[in-house]
């Protein structure tokens, strides 16, 4: 249970298994672009309990000593991004693969 919730909420996803030289796990995961932590709160007041998914960082790779790493961020006129080095697309809605 939360006490009380952040302003900002970062969930990391554990995707390893196996220690340092594991491997990354491969199954697709699904998720929606809103997070309601009210049934996790023990407290709600006005608190925001309500969040809204703003970025997504992504590993391309196999293992945790090899890989790549780039995100998807929402820009203030709702459209998302893929940023990947130098490269910058912009995509018609939030397909992460």
């Amino acid at each position: 249970m939360i006490h009380t919730p952040p302003n900002v909420l970062t969930i990391q996803l554990k995707r390893y298994v196996g220690g340092a030289v594991g491997y990354k796990l491969n199954r697709h995961l699904n998720f929606s672009l809103q997070l309601d932590l009210r049934p996790f709160v023990t407290e709600v007041n006005e608190l925001p309990v309500m969040y809204k998914l703003y970025a997504v960082l992504v590993h391309y790779g196999t293992t945790t000593t090899s890989g790549h790493y780039y995100c998807f961020v929402l820009a203030p006129s709702g459209r998302w991004y893929k940023m990947n080095d130098a490269m910058v697309c912009s995509l018609s809605s939030l397909y992460v693969t």
